[in-house]
């Protein structure tokens, strides 16, 4: 198993690189891999992502946090996979092939990955990164599924509509949380304080 791995590995850097190059037309033909090899690549990229936020923001890098970043991509990644595999089994009476969905999400989320680093300093990132991310599923569940492009399309417009609401409203909650956090003025707590002994 840990042989076949060594050997799987690299083939999937490989395709990583010529998704970047092309993503569109890498996209409709997905590895054929073992899950061993899924878990090392996902773990890799876990490695890459946490070692490039720490770059990047102002904390130290360290095994717990490349622990904790592994373990929320395998759970969301898992759990994004579930949602389409039943969505197709449930409602179009479709069984996919578990690990093939696995795969396409895994590689169809890494432009939303590559942008999300971003968005520390600018949070529109996030909806950029996840557009081609959107993009990407549609053209993989086409082309490796034969989904009906319509119900490709409105099932990752519908997708991308909650992810929308849900940071503009995390947006707004930062945004009040930072506005009444902020540092009083000098005066004005020393007024405060002399009212209080005042008071009294």
């Amino acid at each position: 198993m840990i042989d076949d791995t060594k050997k799987e590995l690299p083939s999937l850097f490989t395709y990583l690189l010529a998704l970047v190059r092309n993503p569109v037309q890498e996209i409709q033909n997905l590895p054929t891999i073992q899950w061993p090899t899924l878990i090392a690549f996902q773990f890799c990229l876990s490695l890459v992502s946490v070692v490039v936020s720490n770059l990047l923001a102002p904390y130290a890098i360290s095994l717990t946090n490349v622990l904790i970043s592994l373990s929320v991509a395998l759970v969301a990644t898992g759990l994004v996979s579930l949602f389409f595999y039943y969505f197709f089994l449930v409602l179009y009476n479709r069984q996919l092939e578990f690990i093939k969905i696995f795969t396409l999400i895994l590689f169809a989320h890494i432009p939303f990955a590559i942008f999300h680093l971003a968005a520390y300093f600018f949070p529109p990132a996030d909806l950029i990164g996840l557009a081609i991310s959107a993009l990407l599923m549609v053209v993989g569940l086409v082309e490796n599924f034969e989904v009906p492009r319509k119900l490709a399309s409105q099932l990752m417009i519908a997708l991308y509509s909650v992810f929308l609401i849900y940071w503009v409203a995390h947006l707004i909650t930062l945004s009040n949380h930072h506005g009444t956090s902020e540092p009083q003025d000098l005066d004005q707590i020393e007024r405060e304080v002399n009212e209080s002994f005042n008071n009294k």
